[in-house]
């Protein structure tokens, strides 16, 4: 399916940070053919910063080819791009921001770039120290250090002249280490290691990374002056003699100037995420809130955090302001297509996280709040997502939860212990054309909300295994179509008869054609008139709505009305078992007669499209007969072309035999006598108190 698969960007909100560029113009420039820019030789398909031409209106952003160069699909269309967006230059490291006046019409309005850096390496990922510079942050043996937040105190560090190490005096280490990664103390250069024992610290370098490591003792030197001979797999030796290797080989945020401290990271974490995106490697940024102006692209990198405390409070957090993405895949392109997301906060924005055409991805342990929508997979303008997993995600947004969209497809996705909910809905299916999305999987996942729980627009064998809704509006809603949705040991709960979307069933077919199934599950519903005269099924479309009830949900319904089946269900598409009580209707052709102080009950079994109706009436004292022939109604509409016929006996003086008919097309029971005569207020003899009629009878309905 892939493999003919064009990569786009869709239409979008405009981009804070655009993805780098190879290198930038220094002077106008010819944009045809392969040459040589700043240095640097362009190869096909490379993006140039193009910011030097005399006609300034040609600025922007290149894509290389070998004849005639062409601008980038993210500089195509003005709205795409913010006036004050930044550019990193990867060939200098140095940003650029874009700057024009009014509105932007690309190809008409000048454009002009302003340098915001120095070009000092971030973005690079890589800082080196001269000779006679002394680092930032602690330099420890075979390792070397760059923590801002920490004492510049350092042990060794590399003559990057010489390419020697240089000793200075006795190190201090004030980092703030875990053992085995759980238990906290300081990593002492002085004392003995356990062999075996792990430590974690914060900032080592080895073969170009900075990361958060965990060291393990692999063994002891006898020369503790001696130096490492092996940094590249990430050795040291402390002043005790202890040998120690890196296990852990993410890339630390901290390198490229996080703070955390209240000031903007967007810059800093941009030039971090990108690293990773060029090394192909992971990243772990630290506890702590991270505030951003601009969303954080996160195309193709794996990056993680720390997930701790209710909410994600404690661990790591990344605040948006209000006007935009957080995390963000801005790029479409096959080698930007796979993530791992682990461990945030994201708070604060208009999305959560946002993907669009993503494979192989993995999305855990991610809490969203104060967010327009939380998660959302594809977009309705592209190719939907594949093969994505969603664990352990809370998604509480103020319009939806969860959105997946795509143009043709948004296929097996997989949502394990996950909560969704919006002022709108919980959660929203909808693709746009093709087979729908095919094969989502939700997994102990709850939908809540003032809306509807969880919409399926346009999707095929969907499924829920022990989902919990909780929306004030209906748990499930289809449109369009909907080929297999199985609910299996669901619970449905919270619905509201004056809820936003005016639907008054917990499951409600709204349009197209529907094949669902439903095995075991739980209805509960608590008293109170906002809660009365509720429906667990309803159709406004029955005839296009195949159901298929195995084992019905377990009850526990306190407030008054409810029905399994709404008004037009179920009909002959219905396979299953069911079996319930219902209300009869007894009426007479004339003037209607009324219980009073007698009794009538009514149950019925619904086997497939056959259904048995089990009635009994006991005359009381104070029952009046009205006047006509008498009709009992049955719960479902009969077939159109069938009459049945069943049993029944009349109990007074003696015993008496009635026959009860339905006809073609009817809801209601009529009861003869022996002797062919319809039973009425006077036939087939004045009624008496303690007089009882009971009949059962079984037909096919409609």
């Amino acid at each position: 399916m892939t493999s003919s698969h064009t990569p786009r960007l869709p239409i979008q909100a405009p981009e804070g940070i655009k993805s780098p560029v190879a290198a930038s113009t220094v002077e106008d420039t010819v944009l045809q053919g392969l040459q040589i820019i700043n240095g640097y030789m362009l190869n096909v398909n490379d993006r140039v910063l193009v910011k030097d031409q005399m006609n300034p209106a040609e600025n922007g952003i290149y894509s290389v080819q070998n004849g005639t160069w062409i601008r980038t699909q993210d500089w195509k269309i003005g709205f795409q791009i913010a006036n004050g967006v930044l550019i990193l230059d990867n060939n200098t490291g140095i940003l650029w921001r874009c700057v024009y006046a009014g509105v932007l019409k690309v190809g008409a309005t000048p454009v002009t770039f302003e340098q915001v850096n120095t070009g000092d390496g971030i973005g690079s990922g890589a800082i080196d120290y001269a000779q006679e510079e002394t680092p930032e942050g602690q330099i420890v043996e075979g390792a070397r250090w760059y923590i801002p937040s920490e004492s510049s105190t350092y042990y060794w560090y590399v003559d990057e002249d010489g390419g020697q190490w240089v000793q200075e005096v006795t190190p201090t280490v004030n980092v703030d280490p875990k053992k085995d990664g759980t238990v906290s103390q300081l990593v002492a250069l002085d004392r003995t290691h356990s062999l075996g024992e792990v430590v974690r610290v914060n900032g080592f370098y080895v073969s170009g990374d900075f990361d958060t490591s965990s060291w393990k003792k692999i063994g002891t030197s006898s020369d503790t002056n001696k130096l490492p001979e092996d940094t590249q797999n990430g050795t040291l030796i402390t002043v005790s003699g202890d040998v120690f290797q890196n296990i852990d080989e993410r890339v630390n945020a901290k390198v490229f100037g996080v703070n955390a401290d209240g000031t903007d990271d967007t810059l800093k974490l941009s030039a971090f995420l990108n690293h990773l995106r060029t090394t192909k490697k992971p990243g772990f940024i630290p506890s702590g809130t991270y505030k951003t102006s601009a969303p954080l692209d996160i195309s193709g990198v794996e990056v993680s955090g720390i997930y701790q405390g209710y909410e994600g409070r404690d661990g790591t957090i990344i605040e948006g302001s209000g006007d935009h993405d957080i995390f963000v895949q801005s790029s479409q392109n096959l080698s930007s297509t796979t993530n791992v997301i682990d461990g945030f906060s994201l708070r604060n924005g208009l999305h959560g996280l946002s993907l669009g055409y993503s494979l192989n991805t993995s999305v855990k342990n991610i809490y969203m709040k104060d967010v327009n929508f939380g998660l959302r997979l594809g977009k309705a303008d592209t190719n939907g997502p594949i093969w994505v997993v969603v664990e352990n995600v809370v998604a509480r947004s103020y319009n939806t939860g969860l959105v997946v969209e795509g143009i043709d497809w948004a296929n097996a996705l997989k949502f394990d212990t996950c909560f969704f909910t919006g002022d709108v809905q919980g959660g929203l299916i909808k693709v746009g054309g093709g087979f729908g999305s095919i094969a989502p999987l939700f997994i102990n996942t709850e939908f809540a909300g003032d809306g509807y729980g969880l919409t399926i627009d346009n999707a095929s064998n969907v499924t829920v295994v022990n989902g919990y809704f909780e929306s004030k509006g209906p748990s499930i809603r289809v449109m369009n179509r909907c080929y297999g949705l199985a609910l299996r040991d669901c619970v449905y709960g919270s619905l509201t008869n004056d809820n936003p979307t005016g639907v008054d069933s917990f499951i409600y077919h709204e349009s197209g054609n529907c094949r669902m199934s439903i095995s075991g599950g739980y209805i509960t519903i608590p008293t109170g008139m906002e809660r009365d005269n509720l429906n667990f099924i309803k159709s406004a479309n029955p005839d296009s709505f195949i159901l298929k009830m195995t084992d019905q949900p377990t009850r526990e319904v306190y407030a008054s009305g409810f029905k399994v089946f709404a008004d037009g269900l179920p009909t002959n598409l219905f396979t299953g078992f069911h079996r319930a009580d219902y209300d009869i209707a007894w009426t007479a052709s004339s003037t209607d007669p009324t219980i009073g102080n007698g009794e009538l009950k009514g149950r019925y079994v619904l086997s497939g499209s056959t259904c048995t109706v089990f009635v009994e009436l006991t005359i009381g004292s104070t029952t009046t007969f009205g006047s006509g022939d008498f009709r009992f109604s049955v719960p479902f509409r009969s077939v159109f072309g069938s009459r049945a016929y069943g049993s029944g006996l009349i109990l007074n003086d003696v015993v008496q035999n009635i026959i009860p008919q339905v006809n073609s097309a009817s809801s209601v029971a009529a009861l003869y006598d022996e002797n062919g005569n319809i039973l009425s207020a006077s036939s087939p003899s004045p009624w008496s108190a303690g007089d009882t009629i009971r009949f059962q009878i079984t037909y096919e309905i409609e």
